[in-house]
């Protein structure tokens, strides 16, 4: 299957290893859920709702979900096309921008392949998501699953979220997306 990025770029998309998918997350740490001690029961008890585990927790999901992309860019793309006037991933032209943003070009080809896509090849968000549903098909999902991911790009409007205050209305809460210059979710 191709995929034709906005900017002319053209990709071969091909089916991601799993095991890979699982390297790249077993790598991450998952924060620890923070224990407390429960007087009234004379013992300690977990804390998942202790604001500073869940804004670790929103950060390592952050890394997770960037480590998972970039890695599908890897291991799921193959240069077919550039377009005239495009530089190409082995250019330095373009590297030139990445150091007005203070990114450090990658050491390895893979890095360098997945800096180029975010910083040259993908000019639209749009790229994103139709590279996510067609790996999403590619992977073996069915049609409600596609559908399932294509809702998860819904964008940053408030939502209703159940924060587990004993049954009160839910509280307005707005989702964070956080797109990381420097490929670590930060």
């Amino acid at each position: 299957m191709d995929l034709t990025l906005k900017s002319g770029v053209k990709l071969l998309l091909k089916p991601v290893p799993p095991y890979a998918i699982w390297a790249a997350i077993a790598k991450l740490e998952e924060p620890k859920v923070p224990v407390v001690m429960i007087e009234a029961k004379g013992r300690e008890e977990e804390n998942p709702f202790a604001p500073e585990y869940l804004e670790q927790m929103d950060e390592f999901n952050a890394k997770r979900a960037n480590a998972i992309h970039e890695l599908m860019w890897v291991f799921g793309t193959k240069l077919l096309e550039v377009p005239d006037g495009t530089p190409r991933p082995e250019d330095d032209e373009w590297t030139e921008q990445l150091d007005y943003l203070g990114i450090q070009l990658g050491t390895t080809k893979g890095d360098r392949y997945v800096q180029w896509l975010k910083y040259c090849a993908i000019t639209h968000a749009d790229d994103i998501e139709a590279f996510t549903l067609a790996q999403t098909r590619l992977g073996g999902a069915t049609e409600e699953d596609v559908a399932k991911v294509a809702e998860s790009f819904r964008g940053d409007e408030e939502r209703d979220t159940d924060m587990g205050d004993g049954g009160e209305k839910p509280r307005k809460q707005r989702r964070k997306i956080r797109i990381s210059a420097s490929g670590d979710g930060s």
